[in-house]
């Protein structure tokens, strides 16, 4: 295991330097040129070359001598894994049963690493036959006056019903559960209430509640494991890396490379083609580690990515709107919600840095409407046969009919929607792997047993082993985790690094582009105080740990 942990530095020292060479050869070619395909193909070959590794029969043999492959003897043999990496802290946090304590799952709505699910409702699902008698017992509160009281939230994993449970390694489980969540009447802590481990109620499929013992954390259990599947495919793989990709088309296929357009969004699309086509050839490829660390078939997880994006309120999924979409925007209902906060601070620093730079080349909106350049490219971007991102757009101010790109307001929302999520977004989806998300007790990739039913009798004190990945399968996680958590290439602002010269030529850039450095440094002092009063600290959104752009 250290042979293969000293392989996977070497490994995320090379992946920086291709992504260095990878940000050489845009800057001067875009996406031309045989230099980008000798490009594409060393990163493919990159990925495939790593993940060849550690599905080889050679590391299988190497993990059975060590006693590191197949079922579980005690939850400890997980910890072990890691050897000389730093365990995370989430450890503490997974109980005996194998199971999040009732804290450290709730905190994982608010602060982990898909901290997007919760949504504050005042009506229980009619499929989540939850009981008010139980819902008084564990929280002190009338189910009813908690609802009125906006004090009840719900994170519902309906997307993950596209799953059909895969076989690889083994019998895997997918499930699309619901858990429901309450504030105390004081707003000070979030606690879970009660779980179904699937979208329609029946004698197979009950409400779990937080005071039945070992049946709900076997229930925990999987909700877990449908959180890392949700952020797998669709927070990360279809809401990042799949959304950002058609701007990057869009922008060098119909923008000149002297466009003001073209020159703010490039840096922040260094790197996205190329490592998403070199996942499609080697990690989301049939037989690949996602196909193996996923609970379900890799056919219904690119289902489960693609339907997410195709799907997508654009508008709707910008950070204000999606907060407020989702109930969760207003901090004196839920005061406590770091992803929030910190996201909010650095959406508003973008936006800020945008809104000033596109003020420098349009005048007036309809500066928007004739720049011929810039309609193409939205109409690209809208098109079936493009972008396919039929959502985006705008009515139109003067009562026409049809979508379109109107206003420089407008504009300057969307590009801070690619901007916050070719940077912002995707750092606070993709480092987790590295902490939390590669200890897998904490947030299994897949179940292999069955999602509890309700039984008679006490469940053995070993039940939630079963539920747990195979202890290779854990090892597989920390690696990848290890592997795609561990690279930083760029910095969120730092335009000019990695270049002879200014990127910015035009001097009218230097004052806004100065008053977003300031901006980003006060964000930083900011959350690095909010982490010093905060009971688990938020560091993945601080803007000096912000890559530019998806490049891993």
């Amino acid at each position: 295991v250290e042979d293969l942990l000293a392989v996977l530095a070497r490994e995320q020292r090379g992946a920086n330097e291709l992504m260095a060479r990878c940000h050489r050869v845009l800057s001067h070619e875009g996406l031309r040129g045989d230099a980008v395909k000798d490009i594409a193909r060393d990163i493919g070959n990159f990925l495939q070359r790593i993940f060849d590794l550690l599905l080889s029969k050679a590391v299988e043999a190497i993990l059975s001598r060590a006693g590191l492959y197949g079922r579980p003897a005690e939850l400890g043999d997980y910890a072990r894994q890691f050897q000389s990496l730093v365990v995370p802290d989430d450890v503490a946090d997974v109980n005996q049963d194998g199971a999040m304590t009732d804290e450290a799952f709730a905190a994982m709505r608010l602060a982990g690493p898909n901290p997007v699910m919760l949504r504050r409702i005042d009506a229980v699902p009619a499929n989540f036959p939850v009981d008010a008698a139980r819902f008084a017992a564990i929280t002190k509160q009338d189910l009813a006056a908690a609802l009125a009281a906006s004090r009840v939230y719900l994170a519902d994993y309906a997307a993950l019903s596209l799953q059909v449970s895969g076989t690889d390694p083994a019998q895997k489980y997918a499930s699309a559960p619901l858990a429901l969540f309450a504030l105390d009447e004081n707003r000070s802590a979030l606690t879970p209430v009660a779980i179904q481990c699937g979208q329609t109620p029946s004698n197979a499929c009950p409400v779990f509640y937080a005071d039945e013992g070992r049946s709900w954390e076997l229930a925990k259990i999987h909700v877990q494991s449908a959180d890392g599947n949700y952020h797998e495919l669709i927070s990360h793989l279809g809401l990042t890396h799949l959304l950002v990709e058609p701007f990057v088309v869009a922008t060098h296929r119909n923008l000149a490379q002297q466009h003001p357009l073209f020159l703010l969004l490039l840096p922040h699309m260094q790197g996205t083609a190329f490592i998403n086509n070199a996942a499609i050839n080697s990690l989301i490829a049939p037989g690949g580690t996602v196909d193996k660390l996923l609970a379900g078939t890799i056919e219904s997880d690119w289902a489960v990515s693609a339907t997410a994006l195709t799907s997508l309120d654009f508008n709707g999924h910008m950070l204000k709107n999606n907060l407020k979409i989702r109930g969760v925007d207003d901090p004196a209902l839920l005061p406590d919600y770091p992803y929030r906060d910190d996201a909010l601070l650095l959406w508003d620093a973008i936006e800020g840095w945008v809104g000033d730079y596109l003020d420098l080349y349009y005048d007036s909106d309809a500066d928007v409407v004739e720049d011929e350049e810039l309609q193409a490219w939205y109409r690209d971007l809208i098109s079936p046969e493009g972008g396919t991102l039929s959502t985006l757009g705008q009515a139109d101010p003067a009562g026409g009919e049809g979508r379109g790109l109107f206003t420089v307001a407008y504009l300057k929302e969307v590009v801070t929607m690619v901007i916050f999520t070719g940077s912002v977004q995707h750092a606070g989806v993709n480092f987790p792997q590295r902490t939390i998300m590669s200890y897998a007790p904490a947030m299994p990739l897949a179940t292999y047993a069955p999602p509890p039913v309700r039984v008679s009798g006490a469940l053995p004190a070993d039940a939630g082993l079963a539920h747990l990945p195979p202890l290779q399968m854990g090892l597989l996680q920390v690696l990848v985790g290890e592997l795609l958590g561990g690279v930083y290439f760029t910095r969120l602002g730092d335009y000019d690094r990695h270049q002879r010269q200014s990127w910015f030529t035009d001097r009218r850039v230097d004052e806004p582009l100065a008053a977003f450095h300031s901006n980003l440094v006060a964000a930083e002092r900011t959350i690095g105080a909010r982490n010093l009063e905060r009971a688990i600290a938020y560091d993945v959104m601080l803007p000096s740990r912000v890559p530019q752009s998806i490049n891993i």
